[in-house]
């Protein structure tokens, strides 16, 4: 397992355990500072994802070009009428190696899109974390406040 699939998998662990059930606030302010640090190290496959994203895409199309310049070179070596380039391109599109291609560009792709919406994503969770750790100390406040309301009698109901 990669680095990347790691960070994914930790990332995914600590979202399923908050998200199944509430969580005392120490064990919530454990769960998104663990987060918060996965983050961090989620944002360090940003550049390798984006570079192989774009490095895939010009290697097909430099492949296609290539494969295009040759069939037309043929074309000036066999003295005849030269090959529309329409056809030329369709001719070429329909090679095996263009295939693989361009199923790694979308490989690529669909990686580059991986990481940017667990990014996002992520910020999300840690933005609910944080809201709900928010919510918890102000009750918490709110209760303590409440108990030192009291004068430690009981009271009756009527007089």
């Amino acid at each position: 397992m990669s680095d990347y699939e790691k960070t994914l998998y930790a990332i995914r662990g600590i979202v399923d355990t908050y998200y199944v059930q509430a969580h005392p606030l120490p064990a919530l302010m454990h769960m998104r500072r663990e987060l918060t640090g996965h983050l961090f190290y989620l944002t360090s496959h940003v550049k390798p994802a984006f570079k192989r994203k774009e490095i895939s895409a010009v290697q097909r199309k430099w492949q296609m070009s290539r494969e295009i310049v040759v069939a037309m070179q043929n074309d000036l070596k066999a003295g005849g009428k030269a090959t529309p380039m329409n056809k030329i391109e369709v001719q070429t599109e329909a090679l095996d190696f263009v295939l693989q291609a361009k199923k790694e560009e979308a490989e690529a792709a669909a990686t580059w899109e991986e990481v940017k919406e667990m990014i996002r994503t992520t910020h999300a969770v840690i933005q609910a974390m944080t809201q709900e750790i928010a919510n918890a100390r102000q009750e918490s406040g709110y209760a303590s406040y409440l108990d030192g309301l009291g004068d430690g009698k009981p009271q009756q109901e009527h007089p």
